[in-house]
């Protein structure tokens, strides 16, 4: 019974697996959905309000953070609509910018001096559900670290974290350099090295160089 019998008949397959599977057979399965539709008319009345709290938000607050809940799903790269989002949040200068909604990392960087972030990743998603797709990173997540001095953002940097989840317990996140201290064997070393030179691809849009694993990086 339609994609069903999928999971009945190869039980002892891995999630990820019976998912791609899935895909390859052209069924209905989790893939990477960029939010690229967008109709301007009908979204300005609510950029209008999004900008008139944030320009109310200003005259109250010391720091402005903006956490808009958008990003496509399992998409790497922003789409169109969420980059709007943000061009239009600009207008009213809020301190940061910090989305999440794809359940996998994306792009951060400084945008016209506001930290911009499109995606934090994931924190709580199972790696062994189907849905975790392990090409878009989705067992990955970043900790924003903002460093506040005399009611300004300073310094902007992030520490990785991985979705890890032993059977029979609930899903915890370690970041990423103390996870590796823990590896034993050469062959996971090697993976979780590049994921992290990919993740840092991705997030950073720069090629990793030097120490791979480190406590925070800056952004």
């Amino acid at each position: 019974h339609g994609k069903d019998w999928i999971d009945k008949t190869f039980k002892k397959w891995q999630p990820n697996t019976r998912g791609k599977l899935k895909i390859l057979l052209g069924m209905e399965a989790t893939y990477p959905r960029a939010d690229d539709l967008v109709e301007i008319d009908s979204v300005e009345p609510y950029m209008q309000q999004m900008i008139a709290d944030l320009k109310k938000a200003r005259e109250k607050a010391d720091i402005v953070l903006f956490y808009p809940h958008m990003g496509g799903q399992f998409n790497t790269k922003p789409g169109y609509f969420s980059r709007y989002v943000i061009k239009r949040a600009k207008e009213a200068c809020p301190d940061a910018i910090i989305a999440s909604h794809s359940h996998c990392p994306q792009l951060a960087r400084i945008e016209d001096g506001i930290p911009v972030v499109n995606s934090l990743g994931n924190f709580n998603m199972s790696p062994r559900s189907y849905l975790a797709i392990h090409e878009s990173l989705t067992e990955y997540g970043m900790l924003l670290h903002l460093y506040i001095e005399d009611k300004k953002i300073q310094k902007v940097t992030w520490t990785p974290i991985l979705n890890y989840e032993k059977r029979g317990t609930q899903v915890s996140g370690y970041p990423v350099h103390e996870y590796y201290k823990t590896l034993k064997s050469e062959k996971a070393k090697k993976a979780l090295e590049k994921d992290m030179q990919k993740l840092y691809g991705v997030v950073t849009g720069t090629k990793l160089t030097g120490e791979i694993f480190r406590e925070e990086y800056d952004l």
